[in-house]
């Protein structure tokens, strides 16, 4: 019976955890931010992690306290801009000797002191700090590191469709010297996709690189190869998509003006050629980029003798070329980009202006569907926005206004710290339902920043280094037609948190809620209902010496009137031991749910520069387990073992992915080099 062997992985789980004996560590600065995540399941995108990617590179670069700039500090994105004021004058007066000296700067925690830990140290500042190019290259720090995954299963697409072998691989490579010179190159093969072989003559399907230049002479950054911009609030260039449905992160300043290195493996997101900023004055920077790079579409022939009337349908963001109509579509649109931006700053108050032109070689027009009437559409596209900030005593006034080839969107937001430890947030959004903003990511409710008109409001109080309380709620409009909504809809969201730490333990509970409408499956929108989800989670952790005990609990009821209700829930336990040369991780999962609708997410532990957060319906558990092993300060070896197995199904996935069993079963192994 499937209950009893429940019951043997619960007991089996718990026992593993519980006898481990515990020593005092610092949790992984991982874990602290992956602690701060609401519930929304928005969130849980892959392309929703690539901050944590930025996050990865300081953490393994990690900068003098002495020195640091309120550049690098806002780029942290966990610090308010209080915060930041305070601690910038702090360290002008005096350096700091240690970096717990920073808990003596007011509306500075525990929390923020276990946060900067992992990305500073604490040194005297050189007085001759004068470099050269004779010596750039010898201060330089270089890492390599190549991950490759294997499936102890086979999907179905490999009978007689996928074109290459089910194993992924990818090698990375990037080099860093004296905070002036970056560079580096990442090589991918995802499953399924040809090995030297058809159109990957060279091996690797995906292959991406990028040089900068920091901070030399009156540029401030120069990119050449893949890159990534973000300007103002991202109603015009955006990409902070991580910080897209979270209040909380609009607690803390944005970082306008931003060009960074496009070190991922995302395959979509990134502009490709050169960008640079100049610093003309104090107070004025000055921001142009380049961008051609060619993507995969669907390419329609509406006159085969006339290539004019060609139009592309579909573009896919995957990156995958695993069949023969992969690479069909592979690199047919071709997209060309050119753009300014220019920032001005003095004292409090920053005023930007950002604008950008779009050319396509073919015209884009989606398959026509009610709710999409008003998506971007045509070969030539181009925004404008401008940006403001006002920091006046214990408020912040910040937002954007944007304008597209069609429509206008707006947000601003005001954050009033009456007391150090109260933080108050309003906000209000306006994104037309035919605003066109190609690269635009802002807070909104939906992956889109289009059709939503909406107020937000966050309440964040701190006792003291112990506790916290949190509550938000954001109430929004939408009036046009969505997917899976076929009419204009209005919408709610709230968020109540507390946090509490008594001594070793601490102790989080998070309640999710959410209503907005919805067709009503399988009648075509002709009957659309209210739904109503809830979403509770209860996580406590213990910490001794190098151990570190972790148990969440997760709930979720999905209700639509007359409809039966969607139950989930979840028991995760996780176990991590960390020291010098050995780390390892082991976590168990058990779910349940009713359906997709109920669906639960659970984040774990893996293998270096990557994240997984799995989705579960259905029935079944998870086993996982991470280990590290630092053979010499240069060379890491990693390896994760996972394995999930459903109860009420014998075959996972559907179409080309589906796996003829009840266990999925893969293995991860990663080496890196430092020299």
């Amino acid at each position: 019976m499937c209950y009893k062997s429940i019951y043997t992985f619960l007991i089996e789980t718990f026992l593993c955890c519980c006898f481990l004996e515990a020593q005092n560590t610092k949790m992984p600065w991982s874990l602290l931010l992956l602690d701060d995540i609401n519930l929304d399941e928005n969130l849980t995108s892959e392309e929703d992690w690539e901050y944590l990617d930025e996050l990865k590179k300081k953490y393994q670069h990690k900068i003098n306290i002495n020195a640091v700039n309120r550049d690098e500090l806002q780029r942290l994105s966990f610090l308010s801009e209080k915060q930041i004021e305070n601690i910038l004058a702090y360290i002008y007066q005096q350096p700091l000797i240690s970096i717990y000296e920073l808990m003596l700067i007011d509306g500075i925690g525990k929390k923020e002191i276990d946060y900067m830990i992992h990305f500073f140290y604490v040194k005297p500042i050189k007085v001759d700090n004068h470099w050269n190019f004779k010596n750039l290259f010898k201060y330089s720090k270089s890492e390599l590191s190549s991950r490759f995954d294997y499936p102890l299963y086979k999907r179905m697409g490999y009978k007689d469709k996928y074109l290459g072998p089910s194993w992924y691989s990818t090698i990375r490579y990037k080099m860093k010297s004296l905070n002036k010179l970056e560079c580096g190159f990442n090589l991918e093969k995802d499953s399924g996709e040809p090995f030297f072989a058809l159109d990957n003559k060279y091996g690797y399907d995906y292959n991406s690189f990028y040089v900068a230049l920091n901070d030399v002479g009156i540029i401030k950054k120069l990119l050449v190869g893949n890159y990534k911009l973000q300007f103002g609030e991202g109603l015009v260039m955006g990409s902070n998509s991580f910080m897209m449905h979270s209040l909380r992160s609009l607690l803390y300043p944005s970082l306008s003006g931003s060009i960074k290195n496009h070190s991922s493996n995302d395959e979509f997101n990134y502009f490709s050629g050169v960008a640079t900023t100049l610093s003309l004055s104090k107070s004025f920077e000055l921001s142009s980029f380049y961008s051609y790079r060619k993507l995969d579409g669907k390419v329609i022939n509406k006159d085969v003798n006339k290539d004019m009337n060609s139009i592309v349908q579909t573009v896919y963001k995957t990156g995958l070329h695993q069949t023969k109509s992969d690479f069909l579509h592979r690199k047919k649109l071709k997209q060309q980009l050119v753009g300014l931006n220019l920032d001005f700053n003095y004292n409090n108050i920053s005023l930007g202006i950002t604008g950008y032109y779009c050319v396509n070689n073919y015209p884009y027009y989606p398959q026509k569907r009610n709710y999409n009437c008003y998506y971007p559409k045509g070969k030539t596209f181009y925004n404008i926005g401008i940006h403001y900030s006002y920091f006046w005593r214990n408020f912040r006034l910040r937002g954007e206004l944007a304008k597209g080839k069609k429509g206008f969107a707006s947000i601003s937001t005001l954050l009033y710290h009456p007391r150090i430890n109260v933080d108050i947030l309003l906000l209000h959004r306006y994104y037309a339902y035919n605003y066109w903003g190609l690269f635009s990511k802002s807070y909104a409710t939906s992956s889109r920043v289009q059709n939503e008109n909406g107020w937000a409001i966050l309440l964040l109080y701190t006792l003291n280094t112990n506790y916290s309380f949190s509550l938000s709620g954001d109430y929004y409009r939408c009036p046009w037609w969505k997917y899976r909504i076929s009419k204009p809809s209005k919408g709610f969201k709230g968020d109540i948190r507390m946090d509490a730490k008594y001594r070793l333990i601490n102790y989080t509970i998070q309640y999710f809620y959410r209503n907005q409408e919805r067709d009503v499956a399988n009648t075509k929108g002709k009957i659309i209902l209210p739904t109503y989800q809830h979403k509770v989670r209860n996580t406590i952790s213990f910490s001794l010496h190098h151990w570190l005990l972790k148990t969440n609990l997760d709930y979720t009821l999905f209700q639509q009137k007359k409809i039966k209700n969607s139950h989930g829930y979840q028991i995760t336990q996780s176990c991590s031991y960390t020291s010098t040369a050995f780390n390892f991780s082991l976590q168990g999962t058990f779910f349940n749910t009713s359906d997709y609708d109920s669906r639960v997410y659970s984040y774990e532990r893996n293998i270096l520069y990557n994240y997984y957060i799995p989705c579960f319906t259905g029935m079944g558990y998870r086993l996982s387990t991470v280990l590290r092993f630092d053979l010499t300060t240069s060379l890491m070896l990693m390896a994760k073992y996972g394995m999930t197995h459903y109860f009420d199904r014998e075959v996972i996935g559907s179409g080309l992915s589906a796996i003829e069993s009840r266990t999925k079963m893969d293995l991860q192994c990663l080496i890196r080099l430092k020299f």
